[in-house]
């Protein structure tokens, strides 16, 4: 495992201020993935799938509990999966950084403008994939 050779094919996704379209853990939390358009809208057809495998601890925080000063309560009133296509486009990504964990495992701390997540995994796969084969709940 080569932590630099990861976070370079991360880095070259050139993540930085695109959207994050979704984040998903599944199989009981083992698997995670992030999807991030290319290059700032440069392609409809394709988007980033950053997978994180074997994840031995899942921890993030969303925006649900952040001071929001735009809602009576002090907090986001609205569910995520109501949220139309064009209003997610304030979710980016900001940063993600790796850094190597004992036992062969890699720490994740992904941060987006809406969330913060950190993820302890076995291995990080990086690739393109079709968006319309993702099944986006934002999709019609």
């Amino acid at each position: 495992m080569n932590i630099l050779k990861i976070q370079e094919q991360i880095d070259s996704t050139k993540y930085w201020d695109s959207y994050a379209l979704d984040f998903r853990a599944s199989f009981f939390g083992d698997e995670c993935k992030l999807y991030i358009e290319i290059e700032n809208g440069k392609s409809d057809q394709y988007c980033w799938e950053i997978v994180f495998y074997r994840c031995f601890n899942v921890d993030y925080e969303t925006d649900a509990g952040w001071t929001c000063w735009e809602s009576k309560s002090g907090t986001r009133n609205f569910n995520m999966k109501d949220v139309p296509f064009e209003n997610l486009m304030s979710h980016t990504v900001h940063d993600i950084s790796l850094i190597k964990e004992k036992n062969n495992m890699i720490k994740a701390t992904i941060t987006l403008s809406s969330m913060l997540i950190k993820i302890v995994c076995q291995e990080i796969q990086v690739s393109k994939v079709l968006v319309r084969e993702q099944n986006f709940f934002w999709e019609p």
